[in-house]
């Protein structure tokens, strides 16, 4: 199944609700049942292509400052300490097809060419100094992942 988010952030998440999983999806501007069982399918479908295929590769990130700060960091440089100078890594070096975001009980998956996009337009800079592995790397926050819904790239 291919996974085809129109360029924007996958819409559904997947909560942990302490007694199981449960699949919730953002809501959309009009409701109708027809309608939504057809996205409540095209989700469950959606949800178990990224568990359950060899062929996605899913790259995660589980974040433990977010809720403090309300940011997500994304690496972009590491520093190695045998050359002395930064080279590209995380988001600039994945391989992933879809990022998973850890964010305290839920998980948000978010489709790697789309994340970049959020980074390059929303992204500030910021450089982590934290021995042994200094980073460098762009802050964004998960409304700005929403804010990119529905937008079709360019």
């Amino acid at each position: 199944m291919a996974i085809d988010c129109y360029g924007s952030p996958i819409k559904y998440y997947i909560h942990h609700d302490g007694l199981g999983q449960e699949m919730k999806y953002t809501p959309y501007e009009t409701s109708d049942f027809k309608a939504d069982l057809s996205k409540g399918k095209d989700g469950e479908a959606l949800a178990k292509a990224l568990l359950l295929n060899d062929e996605i590769e899913v790259e995660v990130k589980t974040d433990l400052k977010w809720k403090e700060t309300g940011n997500l960091y994304i690496e972009t440089e590491c520093y190695i300490h045998a050359t002395g100078q930064y080279e590209p890594s995380g988001l600039s070096t994945t391989t992933a097809d879809v990022w998973a975001f850890v964010l305290g009980q839920s998980v948000y998956y978010v489709k790697v060419d789309c994340l970049k996009r959020v980074v390059e337009h929303f992204g500030r800079e910021v450089e982590c100094k934290i021995e042994p592995n200094p980073s460098r790397g762009k802050l964004i926050t998960p409304q700005q992942l929403m804010e990119m819904e529905g937008r079709r790239s360019k």
